[in-house]
C-alpha cells in the first residue's frame, strides 16, 4: 500500500524530535493530523518532510508551535510540488539555529510569508533557498520578503540563492562573515 495520509490521534505530549518523521514519503498529500503537534516541546524538525514530492498543502502546520525548534535542516527539501508557504508566516522561529536546505528544490511562489520571521538566532542557512522558484516564475528577493532579515549571527550562506531568481536585493546586516552565493 502507498501511504498518502497521516492520521495521529494521541500520544504526542512528550515528543521532542520529529526529524525524518515522513522523510521520503513521496505520495504523502494529507498532513491534516499535524495540527496535533502543537506542543512547544518539539526541538528538532530536520528532514521532517524531505522528499515528500506530492505534498502541496501545509495548512495543517499553521498553528504548530515551533518556538523551541533549533534545527529545521532540509525540513521541506525536495517537496517538488510545494509552492505556497503562507501557513508558515506566523511561526515563531526565534530559537532556530540551522535551516540548511530547508526549502531546497521547492517551486515556491513567494518568500513573502517569511518576511516577519525572527531569525536572530540563525547561524547556518546554507542552500536554504537553493533551486527555489521555477524558470517560468523566478523569485525576487527584496524588502517585501526576506531582503531585510536581521541575520547578524549567520556564518554560512553558501549556495543560499542558487537557482531561479529574477533579482536579489539584500539589506542584511551580517555580523558574521561567510559566503552568500
Amino acid at each position: 500500500p502507498i501511504l498518502d495520509k497521516v492520521d495521529i490521534d494521541r500520544g504526542l505530549e512528550n515528543i521532542t524530535d520529529l526529524s525524518g518523521l515522513f522523510s521520503g514519503w513521496s505520495n504523502l498529500i494529507d498532513i491534516s493530523a499535524m495540527n496535533r503537534f502543537s506542543k512547544s516541546s518539539i526541538s528538532n524538525m530536520d528532514d521532517i518532510f524531505s522528499g515528500c514530492s506530492s505534498l502541496t498543502d501545509i495548512s495543517a502546520l499553521e498553528d504548530m508551535d515551533v518556538s523551541n525548534v533549533y534545527s529545521m535542516n532540509r525540513a521541506f527539501s525536495g517537496c517538488s510540488k510545494l509552492s505556497n508557504i503562507q501557513p508558515l508566516a506566523n511561526w515563531n522561529v526565534s530559537k532556530l539555529n540551522s535551516a540548511k536546505a530547508m526549502f531546497q528544490s521547492c517551486p515556491l511562489e513567494s518568500l513573502s510569508p517569511l518576511k516577519d520571521w525572527n531569525v536572530i538566532s540563525l547561524y547556518d542557512i546554507e542552500s536554504m533557498f537553493n533551486s527555489c522558484g521555477t524558470s517560468a516564475s523566478p523569485l525576487t528577493i527584496d524588502d517585501s520578503n526576506i531582503g531585510s532579515w536581521p541575520i547578524v549571527n549567520v556564518y554560512n550562506m553558501t549556495n543560499t540563492f542558487c537557482g531561479h531568481f529574477k533579482s536579489i536585493t539584500l539589506k542584511w546586516n551580517t555580523g558574521a562573515s561567510g559566503s552568500i552565493l
